[in-house]
């Protein structure tokens, strides 16, 4: 069974090639391979919110924000952001971040 660690790690690896295609489409298709799922919520400027949960309780997340309707002046691009988080119990939690603009 996968760890939150290691699919943490996978997810990660595909954050070049994210910035690279300007799209969170190479961390999505992975974490879904690995079983995230997605996850309930109400915030407009999440645009993709991933969870995977291991055997012990620690998780992943995926999660793809831009700034939406808050956006600051028409004509500016849209900057995405792409965050990969590791949970563990009784530890920090650790997070790989990217950005691009679309």
């Amino acid at each position: 069974m996968t760890s939150a660690q290691d699919a943490f790690a996978q997810v990660v690896a595909t954050l070049s090639a994210c910035r690279a295609e300007t799209t969170s489409g190479p961390a999505q298709q992975a974490a879904k391979r690995l079983g995230f799922v997605d996850h309930e919520h109400n915030d407009e400027q999440v645009l993709c919110l991933l969870r995977f949960w291991d055997a012990a309780g620690n998780s992943a997340t995926l999660k793809e924000t831009w700034p939406g309707p808050a956006q600051p002046a028409p004509g500016t691009p849209d900057t995405h952001r792409i965050r990969v988080i590791l949970a563990v119990t009784g530890q920090a939690d650790v997070e790989e971040m990217i950005e691009f603009e679309a």
